[in-house]
């Protein structure tokens, strides 16, 4: 059962919201202090009245909180203006070619990239394609040697026929000589066509994906050259 909070001279007691940084928690814990302190004063022994000292302590602690609830607004604002900047940067990505961390193969125009590294190296390194629906569309292999590598992909499935583009899911598996499973990360390539902003996070939108902008680890112009470490 949950304990009641008696009223405290008369004023009933408020439970403060669960958001401390909140202005609206601020402002209900500032009407709290104020209506304490002044049915306080009001109800005071005229013959011992309240401790100048003490007196002296609510009044700095109502300031305390009366000055939390402005620095709160303060701060809303200055993110309320931060969008539009976010954004305005955010447009010189547009056009360029982006490098973040993930497992998708990323077909635009007819081609993909996309760079893997093996923890150390391997006897087999088998880079699986599969679609939207997970089917597989194609199994190439892969450099072997320990390090990061590039995969490019001309977007044709097994049989050579042109795939349409997307997003598709790229699985890197390098194996040793007992067949376990080298550690591997990758990284997908795809060129920015547009951006967004959600509660101030910016995103690049890469056709069907969207990556955070604080995850991008490289940026490209299109016509940037094969590297000449190219696995086919």
């Amino acid at each position: 059962m949950e304990a009641v909070r008696e009223p405290i001279n008369g004023v009933p007691f408020k439970e403060p919201s669960n958001s401390a940084t909140g202005g609206t928690s601020l402002a209900e814990d500032f009407d709290n202090f104020l209506a304490l302190l002044t049915t306080q004063l009001e109800n005071q022994d005229p013959l011992s009245p309240l401790d100048t000292t003490e007196f002296t302590n609510q009044l700095t602690q109502f300031a305390q909180v009366e000055q939390s609830i402005n620095t709160n607004s303060k701060l809303d604002q200055l993110l309320a203006l931060q969008g539009p900047t976010q954004l305005t940067n955010g447009v010189a990505y547009i056009g360029k070619v982006v490098e973040a961390p993930g497992d998708v193969l990323l077909l635009q125009g007819g081609q993909a990239k996309m760079t893997y590294a093996l923890a150390e190296s391997s006897v087999r390194t088998n880079i699986t394609i599969l679609d939207e629906r997970n089917n597989v569309v194609d199994v190439i292999s892969g450099n072997t040697a320990a390090g990061p590598h590039i995969f490019e992909w001309d977007g044709t499935d097994a049989d050579g026929d042109p795939l349409p583009d997307g997003a598709y899911r790229v699985l890197v598996t390098p194996l040793d000589g007992a067949n376990k499973t080298i550690e591997s990360a990758t990284s997908t390539f795809g060129k920015v066509t547009g951006i967004e902003s959600d509660n101030g996070k910016l995103s690049l939108v890469l056709g069907p994906i969207s990556v955070d902008l604080d995850d991008v680890v490289s940026v490209h112009e299109p016509t940037e050259p094969a590297a000449e470490d190219t696995d086919s």
